[in-house]
């Protein structure tokens, strides 16, 4: 969910009188207690001070994905409740209100797990949080054995006590320990005695010691053959569909049991999130424009260590990221600029900036090549870029490629079509980049992939179009700061040039 029409009005205002709730957020059994702090009396703990800092997280167009983010917030008072019910990994939800506010019409700014509590004194201290996709290095849980995203899998297996042939609908095991299954099914990996290469089979129930509703045909690339008993069985991490849609499973499927809709994985393939944690509704828009009709299909034989960094690799294939957008995990593509479809989320003047709030660079330094074509490669072959180009700047390199053979095995075709139009620009085009200091606290609402419009005579680029200062020019937002208690929002904004838009 978005931000509310009230809070963006509110801080659109000249007036930064804010207060704040900081409220401990049950997790799976994450260790910290039911607890609440705020910058008001008579709402929890009253020791928030006036300091609110979100360090927001950097996307890397190209590479699609999104560096570590934190929040900080200042606490002032007596901090030993504080201490008793908060330790590091507890999750918490900041929330902010103008102090005529009820406390229920408080909206969330930040979500993320605590990192740090540090002072020069008893009685004002500094918490550091770690915003949600940092925080999530492992799965939720204070449960030793259940770390690991998919911890079934570890070590986990059964035998074939009774022959398996080409389409029979059960596979007749020893077990079923380990092979749970969510109500979308889950897959399992076929190991022959007889020494043919191991396929996937997926099934969609469990009728002890039997994995049933087995499909005809094997999954993922393999082909199935026929096992002999004792055959090897081993439960994997599966599941299929769009990219934007498999996020969410794995961020929020708790039990496989459908108290939501995307929780229909195994136990232990989600990582168990809240619902809430999620903007479904900004990570549904990227959905319907980029291709809704692609499906990939991920599948792990093993124990995900790292589960956010695992999902950002398989999802960064087809020009897909995660970052944060108004205290929320959003689900995001690539999008091009020049020629995107997608709304511009603000216009930044000369009266948003402050005096010399502006430094640039005429080549983003975080770009440090340019491709002359780039390449998706599927099972089914590869599409490249429309054209070879002469590159307009050096370094150069010759072809930039996608590899999606792992995960693209329906209508191949339209899914690479489908990343080639979206990703193209990161690696064919060398960006400006701007990094800007504005007045207030208006453009808090922005978020990493969302496009603004700038006019302003602070600065002069490079490009033909940018040369006498911007003029409702477009760019992309890759990083937000915002300090809530200066009112100050700080921007790095990348503007790509269109064709011929290089000056010699």
């Amino acid at each position: 969910m978005s931000w509310s029409p009230t809070l963006i009005t509110a801080l659109e205002s000249s007036q930064f009188s804010w207060a704040y709730i900081l409220r401990v957020v049950s997790v799976n059994n994450v260790p910290g207690n039911t607890y609440t702090a705020s910058s008001l009396p008579g709402i929890g703990d009253p020791i928030i001070g006036l300091s609110v800092r979100i360090n927001g997280a950097t996307l890397k167009p190209g590479a699609w994905t999104t560096t570590l983010g934190s929040f900080t917030v200042e606490l002032v008072g007596d901090l030993g409740l504080f201490r008793k019910n908060v330790t590091r990994g507890t999750f918490v939800a900041l929330s902010i209100g103008r102090p005529e506010w009820k406390a229920s019409d408080y909206e969330v700014i930040a979500t993320g797990q605590v990192q740090q509590l540090s002072g020069k004194t008893p009685t004002v201290a500094t918490l550091t949080c770690r915003d949600l996709l940092s925080a999530l290095r492992c799965r939720p849980t204070g449960s030793a054995g259940q770390l690991t995203l998919g911890y079934r899998t570890d070590n986990t297996q059964t035998l074939l006590t009774h022959d398996y042939a080409i389409g029979d609908l059960s596979l007749q095991c020893t077990t079923t320990t380990g092979f749970d299954v969510g109500s979308a099914g889950t897959a399992c990996l076929i190991t022959p005695v007889s020494g043919d290469s191991p396929f996937i089979l997926t099934y969609t129930g469990l009728a002890d010691p039997n994995l049933t509703g087995v499909s005809a045909t094997a999954i993922h690339g393999t082909t199935e053959v026929g096992a002999a008993a004792p055959s090897l069985i081993q439960p994997v991490i599966y599941a299929t569909g769009h990219p934007l849609t498999l996020f969410r499973r794995f961020l929020l499927s708790v039990a496989g049991a459908d108290t939501h809709g995307y929780d229909n994985l195994p136990q232990g393939d989600g990582l168990s999130l809240p619902y809430e944690f999620v903007d479904h509704q900004d990570t549904d828009n990227h959905y319907l424009l980029s291709e809704p009709s692609m499906s990939f299909e991920v599948v792990s034989t093993s124990p995900i260590d790292d589960p956010v960094s695992w999902m950002q690799g398989w999802m960064s294939a087809g020009g897909f990221f995660m970052t944060m957008r108004q205290g929320r995990i959003t689900g995001r593509s690539a999008q091009v600029s020049t020629t995107s479809t997608f709304r511009d989320a603000a216009e930044i003047t000369d009266d948003d900036i402050e005096s010399g709030g502006i430094t640039w660079e005429a080549w983003d330094s975080d770009t440090p090549s340019e491709a002359v074509q780039v390449t998706i490669t599927s099972n089914s072959g590869d599409t490249s870029s429309a054209s070879v180009e002469d590159p307009a700047t050096l370094p150069a390199f010759y072809r930039q490629d996608y590899d999606v053979t792992d995960l693209l095995f329906t209508d191949e075709g339209t899914g690479r079509d489908s990343i080639i139009a979206r990703v193209y620009e990161a690696h064919q085009r060398i960006p400006e980049r701007y990094a800007i200091s504005c007045v207030g606290l208006r453009l808090a609402v922005l978020a990493p992939g969302d496009f603004v419009r700038i006019t302003t005579r602070q600065a002069q680029g490079a490009l033909t179009s940018t040369s006498g200062g911007l003029d409702r020019t477009r760019g992309i937002v890759i990083q937000v700061a915002a300090d809530f208690g200066r009112g100050r929002v700080a921007l790095v904004v990348l503007v790509y040039p269109t064709s011929g838009d290089v000056l010699p």
